[in-house]
């Protein structure tokens, strides 16, 4: 979802090896998609137009985004650019915007396309309220929050794309959070002890949903009903996933065929067809991001989840 008049940004600084509170990113991305629609609400998008342009694209980008980022017009895409580093001034999230660019980017496109749900404009009462407590490095989330009326409250609730994760049965929706405790505590105990090595200690807090998302759906579908193979692999298993010198590829390796086709059929980070030959972009590109980034991680994982039986213990069962 990125163009290529985004201004270059200075990479992400080095983070401190230990785990971050588990509610940091979700409260970063809370705060700023709070305070991100607040000010385009304010301005009713009077002055956007959000029309889809490119009518020539072979595949419809995914509706939760609207029309999708790159489909709005110049005007649109330099606002949210302005936007995008005029909300972001806070120390601990300046790099937030390129973290989660294509969020962003997608929930803009969405309230680009639907107008913002209708909502008037309250820049004549709320403006300078509003700039002051979003370039604020002390205003927390809530007082963004309190600004909303009770029309944009309900409308940021029904409209903000977290939709549930579909389950295998018709109908069934889950979410990491409607796991039993049993199972929620097995993923704690995962996050814990796959994430060693030193370049990857806070990657379970940097894609915390992402990975709690995976899980989730492997809980739920009961892994495709593949079979344990515990007894066959689990010390070499636990040996390369704690090892710091083992990379992915490793792990790779000590898939059966019948699990590679599984989880490339089933990792929620689907390819759809971009608007030039040849191009490609992830239509879930936090999924797409977590597995690349974490690669071993993610894998160690899945196979520790479909040995201990998808799961039947409060706990990982590593091999020491």
């Amino acid at each position: 979802f990125g163009s290529s008049s985004s201004p270059r940004r200075p990479p992400p600084p080095q983070q401190t090896p230990g785990r971050a509170p588990a509610s940091r990113e979700r409260a970063a991305m809370k705060q700023v998609a709070v305070a991100f629609f607040a000010v385009v609400a304010s301005l009713a998008m009077s002055g956007i137009d959000c029309a889809m342009l490119r009518a020539q694209a072979r595949q419809e980008p995914d509706t939760a985004c609207g029309k999708g980022f790159d489909n709005l017009v110049k005007g649109s895409q330099d606002y949210y650019r302005t936007a995008a580093v005029e909300l972001f001034t806070h120390p601990s999230h300046t790099m937030d915007n390129a973290t989660f660019e294509a969020e962003f980017e997608c929930w803009f496109a969405s309230m680009c396309t639907t107008k913002c749900g209708g909502l008037a404009s309250q820049a004549d009462s709320r403006k300078a309220k509003l700039t002051e407590m979003c370039q604020s490095v002390e205003a927390d989330w809530l007082k963004i929050w309190k600004m909303f009326s009770q029309d944009e409250i309900k409308w940021f609730k029904n409209s903000y794309p977290s939709a549930e994760v579909e389950g295998s049965e018709e109908g069934s929706e889950v979410h990491y959070k409607n796991l039993v405790k049993g199972s929620q505590d097995y993923y704690r105990t995962a996050a814990v002890e796959l994430f060693t090595h030193p370049s990857h200690t806070m990657d379970n807090a940097t894609f915390e949903a992402e990975f709690e998302c995976w899980f989730a759906s492997m809980c739920t579908t009961k892994c495709g009903g593949l079979p344990s193979q515990a007894d066959a692999r689990k010390a070499d298993l636990t040996a390369m996933c704690l090892s710091v010198e083992a990379d992915w590829l490793k792990i790779w390796k000590m898939f059966s065929q019948e699990e590679i086709k599984w989880f490339k059929n089933n990792y929620p980070s689907d390819e759809v067809e971009g608007s030039e030959e040849g191009s490609e972009v992830h239509y879930k590109q936090a999924m797409e991001t977590a597995k690349e980034v974490s690669k071993k991680e993610l894998l160690c994982m899945t196979l520790f989840t479909i040995d201990d039986e998808c799961v039947k213990w409060p706990y990982i069962r590593l091999t020491k």
